[in-house]
């Protein structure tokens, strides 16, 4: 009702050739019907000339090892022509070609940012690396290991990464989560969606901002670990 224009309680529309009066609205927490318009089966069916068929049923099964037995009772009676099917897998394979888009799209835009964002911090980690030679190489004079000024450096500049995608996490959270908004799928079929913040996404960037940490201070990490001593102190 708030997509369309005129579908406004007592307004009119016309599907077919019949003009239909809006009677009432409603909510159903934001599933798949609320993009339906309901009236009664037996005007739909004598004004498209369907006479007793209907396209699809719906039926609620209280877990999925019902939905199951319902696919085999289907199943072994020849006279039930049904393809059983939770609604979650319909709609899926509904929405597939948009999905497979939305996922093609996005991870070789997050690779290429990423690689951006791996010569940020390698050229971030290598001016920082300069301005702290007499640092480092205090460090190495009273003991510390290379190894231990290279894994310093990388646990650094790992944890500022995983900070910064922190609080990127959180300002997406704040902006885009429960984003609705509808694009087209096949042929004419408008396809809806919202965005969801999931634990799984959060973990995938704090992933991809920790490798691009850990890559991005590689080569300085080696270059101040490696360097000598007296260079490090040297004017």
């Amino acid at each position: 009702a708030r997509t369309y224009r005129n579908m406004d309680l007592g307004s009119t529309v016309t599907v077919g050739t019949a003009k239909w009066t809006i009677v009432g609205a409603f909510a159903a927490n934001g599933s798949i019907s609320e993009s339906e318009i309901w009236t009664d089966l037996t005007a739909v069916q004598n004004l498209f000339n369907r006479a007793n068929t209907v396209q699809s049923v719906r039926i609620r099964v209280d877990s999925h090892s019902d939905l199951d037995a319902l696919a085999s009772y289907s199943a072994d009676d020849p006279r039930l022509q049904l393809a059983v099917r939770s609604e979650a897998d319909y709609y899926a394979a509904q929405a597939s070609r948009t999905s497979d888009l939305a996922q093609k799209l996005a991870w070789p835009l997050a690779a290429l940012m990423a690689i951006g964002a791996i010569v940020g911090a390698l050229n971030t980690m290598l001016a920082a690396v300069a301005s702290r030679t007499v640092e480092i190489a205090t460090f190495r004079a009273i003991g510390y290991r290379r190894t231990a000024i290279c894994l310093g450096l990388l646990v650094e500049c790992t944890f500022i990464c995983t900070i910064a995608a922190t609080i990127g996490a959180a300002v997406a959270y704040l902006i885009l989560d429960g984003l609705s908004a509808t694009t087209l799928a096949s042929g004419i079929t408008r396809v809806g969606y919202v965005l969801k913040f999931s634990l799984s996404g959060l973990w995938q960037g704090l992933g991809l901002a920790a490798t691009i940490g850990v890559l991005g201070a590689a080569i300085p990490a080696m270059i101040a670990s490696l360097r000598p001593v007296t260079r490090n102190l040297a004017p």
